[in-house]
């Protein structure tokens, strides 16, 4: 879609003009345009850039926008757990993308639900995760909540943002963690190269973390885990569980060395974390829980440990 600006539109912010002619939050225009999909005479610009007479404007397709994406029919689907007219609770796979951006579309989630059920491409803040409320790294696999409108995301949303939802994990991590319960509060921001997190001392700047752990099951050099995490940092588990000297089988992000070497030795093909319990409150008011058994695939791995 393309746009010429006429001589009285000129003079206002970009995101604001867009609000009004797109019938699109502020919140979601803006994450358009830091996106690239918004183009200014052919280039992407600020949020705050003031459009000018005879300025075009263009939105590009996207996957969430006016085209379709290509899907890969090689990626590994999804289970479906539970499908209402407001949302969808899936199980996502290891090594499954969450969602793709102007440069990757169609290997990930998000494209692959909106392929199934169009609805979602006008559900959400952002074009590139149409319905998506929250993540999970690619590299695990575990419950995940869509919602199918937008009245459902913004709910769902706001429940997030206020702690409200239940959301644990089960993770195997190296080493013999011996307390049988334990909290981690370490800060986190991002590492200064990289795609990592940094898990810092306490009392260090950093976006605050927590996570709590109880052991549940112990071999002579790994630990089985179940997690529950009061924030929602990316990679807050793995980059937790590593600064507190027990990386995660098979995460080669933030293991050492000797993690490494031993991920290698298991064979592992993925980070043994999975998000496996997920609570919330439907619009009915209705709490709704769901649990998923372990992947067959920690299983297997449990007969090789020692």
């Amino acid at each position: 879609m393309k746009t010429n600006i006429s001589a009285d539109q000129a003079g206002v912010r970009l995101d604001k003009y867009l609000t009004a002619q797109l019938g699109k939050t502020r919140s979601k225009i803006q994450k358009m345009i830091k996106a690239g999909v918004v183009l200014i005479n052919g280039r992407a610009v600020s949020a705050h850039y003031l459009i000018k007479e005879n300025d075009t404007f263009e939105i590009k397709e996207t996957s969430g926008e006016n085209k379709k994406a290509e899907i890969n029919s090689a990626l590994p689907d999804f289970e479906i757990i539970d499908e209402t007219e407001n949302y969808l609770v899936i199980n996502k796979p290891a090594g499954l993308l969450m969602h793709g951006t102007p440069e990757l579309r169609g290997d990930n989630l998000a494209d692959l639900l909106a392929a199934r059920w169009p609805c979602l491409t006008k559900v959400g803040d952002d074009p590139f995760r149409p319905g998506i409320v929250h993540r999970i790294d690619k590299e695990v696999s575990g419950l995940v909540l869509v919602a199918k409108n937008q009245n459902f995301f913004e709910f769902a949303k706001e429940q997030f943002q206020k702690r409200a939802v239940r959301k644990s994990y089960t993770a195997l991590a190296h080493g013999r963690i011996r307390a049988d319960r334990g909290a981690i509060d370490f800060p986190i921001e991002r590492a200064a190269a990289g795609h990592k997190m940094a898990a810092k001392p306490i009392g260090s700047d950093g976006r605050r973390a927590e996570s709590e752990f109880s052991v549940i099951g112990r071999w002579l050099h790994f630990t089985l885990v179940k997690v529950a995490i009061k924030t929602g940092r990316t990679h807050q588990i793995r980059a937790h569980l590593a600064a507190f000297g027990h990386p995660l089988v098979g995460d080669n992000l933030y293991g050492t060395r000797a993690a490494k070497e031993m991920n290698k030795k298991l064979g592992t093909a993925r980070v043994y974390l999975v998000a496996n319990e997920l609570g919330f409150t439907d619009l009915g008011g209705e709490k709704k829980q769901y649990r998923l058994a372990l992947p067959e695939g920690f299983n297997s791995l449990f007969n090789k440990l020692k």
